[in-house]
């Protein structure tokens, strides 16, 4: 269980360096800032499923046990605004890359993602990849396929929006 505030210290660190690496230009040493993006979200990812996990295992052990009082635990129930984009590629082959190409990028839509399905997607992703803005290659957010999902959804999570599930973990784990 997560006893302690080292992990929401953790994550205070990734939500500075992220927001730093959101407005600056990954233009020159692009394949260096590139990976330190990719491993801040990485690992937020991990310790969000992690509190996400303890919450889980807490509310069992309040559920089974007569009498107990039972705290919130908001994370179980948390939500993160992507946008979801259907698969139109051909489902019986799927290399061991699918490309962006087999998605409707042109017809998405914005849907409500519970954190712990969209951490899910990132942990077990058989398509992952940042988008960055084309004029000055600016970190926008990240695409994602799961691998049991990957012919039928991809999604896409700003920047912005993991930040603020960074931050609502947080202000809010009970763990």
């Amino acid at each position: 269980m997560i006893l302690d505030n080292y992990w929401k210290l953790e994550l205070r660190v990734i939500i500075c360096a992220l927001r730093i690496w959101k407005i600056v230009p990954l233009v020159s040493w692009f394949e260096l800032l590139q990976h330190q993006v990719n491993k801040c979200i990485l690992y937020s990812t991990i310790i969000v499923r992690k509190i996400i996990e303890d919450e889980k295992w807490a509310k069992d052990v309040c559920d089974n046990s007569n009498g107990t009082p039972m705290p919130e635990f908001p994370i179980l129930n948390a939500e993160i605004n992507v946008y979801e984009y259907h698969f139109v590629g051909d489902k019986d082959w799927i290399g061991p890359k699918v490309v962006v190409d087999n998605y409707d990028v042109n017809n998405n839509k914005k849907i409500q993602f519970k954190l712990e399905h969209a951490c899910n997607n990132i942990i077990h992703s058989y398509l992952w990849s940042l988008v960055f803005s084309e004029k000055h290659k600016k970190v926008k957010g990240f695409v994602t396929a799961s691998d049991r999902f990957k012919d039928k959804y991809m999604y896409l999570v700003s920047i912005d929006e993991w930040l603020k599930a960074l931050e609502y973990c947080i202000e809010n784990a009970n763990i």
